[in-house]
């Protein structure tokens, strides 16, 4: 099955055993979960999972309770491997907060403006820089406009206008 071929057993291998064989929760804890399922409570969570060779597999799960053609109850398990999802969260947490350290050392702050959908995301230290807190500021570009001084508003708007017509490389 995928679950054999996802963890590297074979079916024979896994036949009788105990959850905990490829379960990185204690034993008492699975234990509960299943009683839990059996009585109709449905289970989706994020689990940790082992491979036959140990290394960790982060999956996706929903477990239900069935009742199998001799009558027993039973637990059905569905599973999607979510390990690169994983990864690829971790390094983006990661990538964040070397960003937001880098940012921090120098007199440098973040904006970025979705122009489709007028929202304006403005970090923390770009909101200090104004002399406000991030909570403060509208998320729209109308926050420029507030904060720009009447006399340079044509000015901006002409930059502005030459950048997104590609005319420059930056807008500053």
């Amino acid at each position: 099955t995928a679950v054999c071929r996802m963890l590297g057993f074979s079916l024979a291998e896994l036949q009788g055993q105990h959850i905990g064989i490829i379960a990185t929760q204690p034993a008492s804890a699975i234990e509960q979960h299943i009683r839990q399922v059996l009585q109709g409570n449905e289970r989706v969570a994020d689990v940790i999972n082992l491979h036959k060779q140990g290394r960790p597999i982060d999956l996706a799960i929903r477990e239900i309770a069935i009742t199998l053609k001799d009558g027993q109850p039973a637990v059905l398990v569905m599973s999607h491997d979510i390990s690169e999802l994983k990864r690829a969260e971790k390094a983006l947490r990661e990538s964040e907060e070397r960003l937001e350290l880098a940012l921090k050392g120098t007199d440098l702050a973040l904006w970025d403006w979705d122009i489709a959908n007028d929202e304006l995301f403005i970090d923390e230290q770009l909101a200090r820089m104004l002399g406000y807190r991030r909570e403060e500021l509208p998320g729209s570009v109308r926050l420029w406009e507030e904060l720009n001084h009447p006399e340079e508003t044509a000015e901006i708007e002409r930059a502005f206008t030459a950048h997104l017509r590609g005319e420059t490389e930056a807008f500053e």
